[in-house]
């Protein structure tokens, strides 16, 4: 089946024979937590990622933000959680052609009550081939006890000189 949410901000269940079943409604689920989520792309098309040097994008585009956890106005490079719960993080990464060395998307969680950063989840492209384009991708699920807490990526390559990561598909 599919999880997916609509622009209702309302999170759905489509099964293998197309039924579609809401799950939420007014963002509350059968067991009185709520739904939050947003999808979120690279505004540019090209972003430059200097060579040996971690970035953390902060153009981002929404497709969708249930529960207002990105804000595009301040604090634009994080997703806050709002809520405690558990989350699904996933993370592609597509990367302009080159075979010299590595591409690397990572998730940092900010844990603000403990302050601590711990990376969540990494995505590690090993000496890719000189094909057109380079795509990867990863998911974890993780337990947030802070609403406060939230998360940023980053983007790392070392190619031996700035190389683009892409972005302005949804």
């Amino acid at each position: 089946g599919l999880l997916y949410a609509k622009s209702n901000n309302e999170l759905y269940y489509r099964n293998d024979t197309d039924a579609e079943v809401k799950l939420t409604n007014s963002g509350s689920t059968a067991g009185g937590g709520a739904f939050r989520g947003t999808k979120l792309y690279l505004t540019n098309a090209n972003n430059a990622i200097s060579n040996n040097s971690a970035t953390t994008p902060t153009a981002w585009t929404e497709s969708y933000d249930v529960g207002g956890v990105h804000n595009p106005s301040s604090n634009t490079d994080r997703v806050t959680f709002g809520l405690s719960g558990y989350y699904q993080i996933q993370i592609n990464q597509e990367w302009q052609a080159d075979s010299a060395g590595y591409r690397e998307m990572a998730v940092t969680r900010r844990d603000v009550s403990g302050s601590s950063n711990n990376v969540i989840l990494r995505d590690r492209i090993v000496a890719p081939t000189a094909q057109t384009t380079v795509v990867s991708g990863g998911s974890t699920i993780i337990y947030v006890d802070d609403g406060d807490d939230y998360i940023t990526v980053q983007l790392y390559q070392n190619s031996g000189a700035a190389l683009n990561a892409i972005g302005n598909n949804d």
